[in-house]
């Protein structure tokens, strides 16, 4: 009898505490989740196949004139009277009828700069894994697999260079020796980090700050390919092919490729490709005359016609 009566205080309590809270609750002012002032949009585009994306925030028009045209000198004339940096996109001129101001001009004057979006930086995405021009395919590693005789080859000491522009690997796909030295070089306003991921050679990861001098690095072991990221942008993407013979190329714009100075014999030649993969061919080289080689990639993925996703980039009020 004891026990059950416990039971029964401790569950009255328990129902007083909840009726309680249950009360106390009641009288919160209910909340209300109200959008941003200018809420996040994407556009997407997909032109042949490579993938575009822009992700921004839309500011709002409140009355404001968005484009329009207006002269270069009107507009060095108002930025130097009102010290106001033109064409904000969400109208952050201060001063009445200044570039920026949405009111009397524009936000974005025809034909200059202007900042697009509001809030958080806007993002710009671009896949650019693939380069057909007419039909042939750019950015194609060629290099002699197998079939080369027994011997050491001489190691250039004329340094390759990798350099980054633009907030791109320039090259996207280059080719080097074992021990040939590799100069990373950054022509961009920015900083980088170079980070190759390679599988049988010593891993590094390094910073290049802007206007900093050349970084030397080399590759001790043969590799094809070694992906190169930037850990400070992340779409930032490389390959470099390490070989112990000078015999490769990289396909130009056109989809050429030469390979020079192979001496005569058969030969396993494979083409590699980022985004398709490898091609292997058997070519046979003979004395004092050039022998060809064409490959080619699967097409089915060549083309993609474009769709296009859109969001308004600006609200009316």
């Amino acid at each position: 009898m004891i026990s059950i009566k416990r039971a029964s205080l401790l569950a009255f309590s328990v129902l007083i505490t909840l009726a309680t809270a249950s009360f106390a609750f009641a009288q919160q002012p209910a909340k209300v989740r109200l959008p941003q002032a200018s809420p996040s949009a994407t556009v997407s585009q997909t032109i042949g196949i490579t993938d575009v994306s822009i992700t921004y925030h839309r500011p709002a028009v409140k009355g404001r004139m968005v484009w329009g045209d207006i002269s270069s000198d009107k507009v060095a004339a108002l930025i130097k009277a009102n010290s106001v940096a033109p064409a904000a996109a969400e109208g952050e001129g201060t001063v009445d009828g200044a570039p920026g101001s949405g009111k009397d001009f524009p936000l974005a004057p025809n034909g200059h700069v202007w900042r697009a979006g509001a809030n958080e930086a806007t993002k710009i995405t671009i896949s650019d894994d693939v380069l057909v021009n007419d039909g042939k395919l750019q950015n194609v590693f060629v290099f002699v697999k197998s079939g080369l005789p027994d011997a050491n080859f001489e190691i250039p000491a004329t340094p390759i260079t990798f350099d980054q522009r633009g907030c791109k690997y320039v090259p996207r796909i280059l080719g080097i020796q074992t021990g040939q030295p590799l100069s990373v070089v950054n022509s961009d306003p920015t900083n980088h980090n170079i980070h190759p991921i390679p599988k049988v050679n010593r891993e590094w990861n390094e910073s290049q700050l802007k206007g900093q001098g050349p970084i030397t690095k080399k590759f001790t072991r043969p590799e094809t390919l070694i992906l190169v990221k930037c850990n400070q942008h992340s779409w930032m993407t490389a390959y470099i092919g390490v070989l112990p013979h000078p015999f490769y190329a990289v396909s130009a714009a056109d989809g050429t490729f030469t390979i020079k100075g192979l001496p005569p014999g058969e030969y396993e030649i494979e083409a590699w490709h980022e985004k398709y993969g490898a091609k292997i061919m058997k070519v046979k080289v003979a004395e004092k005359a050039d022998t060809k080689a064409d490959f080619s990639f699967d097409a089915a993925t060549a083309f993609n016609p474009g769709s296009l996703k859109v969001q308004p980039a600006l609200m009316l009020p």
